[in-house]
C-alpha cells in the first residue's frame, strides 16, 4: 500500500505579500502623519523650558539694573513742539502714566527716529493720519475704533461717549550716563544677550536642564552643551495697582518677533506709498487689537470664555477695505485691558486654552456710532486670573447674539493679540 504524504506548503502567496505590505504602509502613513505634530510639541516644550528660565533671568537683570522704575525710562516724541524722534524722559513728559511697556529694541531702533509722511505711523498726527501710534502699546491710537481697519485714513474715532481707550506707554531704557536712550546696539544686546542662554542637558531626558558649566554630580563629567537658536526676545508690561504703591510686572517672551517695527501700507515696486492696506495680512500682525463683545466665567480663578471681534476684509463694500487678521491658536497669549471707574487702567495676560475651529464673519452694529460693520468673531477659552469686563455677565435674556454691549462702554474690555508669545512671567514689585 502506498501512503501519500501530505505536502506542507512553505512560503506565502503573492496576495498575502501584497496584503501585508498594505498593512505596513497604512501603519507607516499613520506614523508619518503624527511626526510633524510630535516635532512641534517637542519644540514647544523646549521653548517653554527655555522661556521660563529666560523670563526669570530678564526680571532679575532688569531689577539689578534698576530698570523697573519710571525714572529709568524714556520715550521718543511723536507729536508736539519737539522734533519727532527726539527723546523725552517719562517722568518729565508723562508723569501721570500708570501703565508702561518696556520695549528697548522697539524704542531705540533707528527707525523710531524717522518721520515718514506716507503713513507708516512713525510720526503721530493728532487730527489725521491712520489708526496707529507707535508711542503706545499696542501700537494703536488711544481713540482708534477697534472695528475699523487701522491702515485706513483716520476718520472714525471711538470718541464720545467712549473716551480714550486703555493703552500702555511704550518706553525704552535710559543709559546710565542719563544722556538719553540706550543706543540701538545696546538695546539689542540687552534684549538678545539672554536669548542665547546656554544650557546643558544630559542624554537622560528625565534630568533637569542645568547651567552650561554645571555637572550632574560632584566630580562628574560635564553635560552636553545646548544653545538656544536666538529666536526668543522679550518685552515687559508694567501696570501700577490702583490705590497702592505696587506694580505688576509681566515679562513676555516672544518667539521670532517681527522686528521691522512697521505697520504696512500698500507700496509699489519703488516703495512709494499708494494707499491703505487692502488685505489683513498687509497690516501689522505683531500686535493686533480686538474688542471683547461678551464673556462668561472668570470667577474663582478658573478662567472663562470670551468673544473677540475685529475688522474683517469686506470686498462687497470696497476693494480698499482691509482688516485685522483673526489668526489665534491654542497656547497663544492675549492681554486684556480696561479702564476702571473713576479712573486708572488695568492690563493682564491670559493664555488661550482653546479656540473655536474657524472665525465667523458677520455684520455687527458699532455700539458707539450705530453703523453696521463687517467683522470676524472668535470664541476663546482663557486661562488666567479673575476679570471684570465692564458689562453684565452673563448677558440678559434676549441679548444680541453677536455679543452683549450693555453697560457703560467707556469701561468695557479690549484684547491685545501678540503673535508667538511663548511664556509670561508675573511679578509684583514696589513702585518708587
Amino acid at each position: 500500500m502506498i501512503w501519500k504524504r501530505n505536502r506542507k506548503r512553505h512560503g506565502v502567496t503573492l496576495v498575502e505579500v501584497i496584503f501585508a505590505i498594505g498593512v505596513v504602509l497604512i501603519g507607516l502613513v499613520g506614523l508619518a502623519s503624527v511626526m510633524p505634530i510630535a516635532a512641534r510639541r517637542a519644540q514647544d516644550a523646549i521653548d517653554l523650558n527655555e522661556a521660563s528660565a529666560l523670563a526669570s533671568a530678564v526680571f532679575d537683570e532688569l531689577k539689578a539694573k534698576g530698570a523697573l522704575q519710571p525714572s529709568a525710562w524714556a520715550v521718543r516724541n511723536d507729536v508736539g513742539a519737539a522734533a519727532p524722534g527726539s527723546v523725552r524722559f517719562v517722568m518729565d513728559a508723562y508723569p501721570n502714566a500708570t501703565a508702561w511697556c518696556i520695549d528697548p529694541m522697539y524704542v531705540s531702533a533707528d527707525v523710531s527716529r524717522l518721520a515718514d509722511p506716507n503713513g507708516f505711523y512713525t510720526q503721530f498726527q493728532a487730527g489725521g493720519g491712520n489708526g496707529y501710534r507707535r508711542l503706545l502699546f499696542p501700537h494703536y491710537r488711544a481713540d482708534q475704533n477697534p472695528l475699523i481697519d487701522p491702515s485706513q485714513p483716520f476718520s472714525d474715532p471711538w470718541g464720545t461717549p467712549a473716551g480714550i481707550r486703555p493703552r500702555m506707554l511704550r518706553v525704552g531704557i535710559v543709559r546710565q550716563q542719563q544722556d538719553g536712550l540706550l543706543r540701538p546696539r545696546e538695546a539689542e544686546a540687552l534684549v538678545e544677550s539672554l536669548d542665547g542662554l546656554a544650557t546643558a542637558k544630559s542624554k537622560d531626558r528625565s534630568l533637569s536642564v542645568v547651567a552650561q558649566t554645571g555637572r550632574a554630580v560632584a566630580g562628574g563629567s560635564a553635560l552636553g552643551k545646548r544653545l538656544t537658536d536666538g529666536s526668543l526676545t522679550w518685552i515687559a508690561t508694567c501696570n501700577s495697582t490702583p490705590g497702592s504703591r505696587f506694580m505688576n510686572v509681566s515679562i513676555v517672551i516672544i518667539r521670532n518677533r517681527d522686528r521691522g517695527f512697521f505697520t504696512y501700507r500698500v507700496s509699489d515696486t519703488n516703495d512709494n506709498d499708494i494707499g491703505p492696506a487692502t488685505d489683513s495680512d498687509q497690516n501689522s500682525l505683531a500686535e493686533r487689537l480686538a474688542y471683547v463683545s461678551s464673556a462668561t466665567g472668570f470667577s474663582g480663578g478658573a478662567g472663562g470664555s470670551v468673544q473677540l471681534i475685529g475688522p474683517a476684509e469686506d470686498d462687497t463694500v470696497s476693494p480698499t477695505i482691509g482688516g485685522i487678521s483673526p489668526r489665534i491658536v491654542t497656547n497663544d497669549w492675549i492681554m486684556l485691558s480696561r479702564r476702571l471707574p473713576p479712573g486708572g487702567d488695568v492690563h493682564r495676560w491670559f493664555r488661550v486654552a482653546s479656540v473655536d475651529e474657524e472665525p465667523e464673519f458677520l455684520d455687527w452694529t458699532d455700539p458707539v456710532s450705530g453703523d453696521t460693520r463687517r467683522v470676524w468673531r472668535r470664541t476663546l477659552f482663557l486661562d488666567g486670573p479673575d476679570w471684570s469686563f465692564g458689562f453684565p455677565m452673563p448677558p440678559g435674556v434676549g441679548a444680541d447674539a453677536a455679543g452683549n454691549v450693555a453697560g457703560d462702554i467707556r469701561f468695557h474690555t479690549y484684547a491685545t493679540i501678540v503673535d508667538d508669545v511663548v511664556a509670561v512671567s508675573e511679578h509684583m514689585i514696589r513702585l518708587q
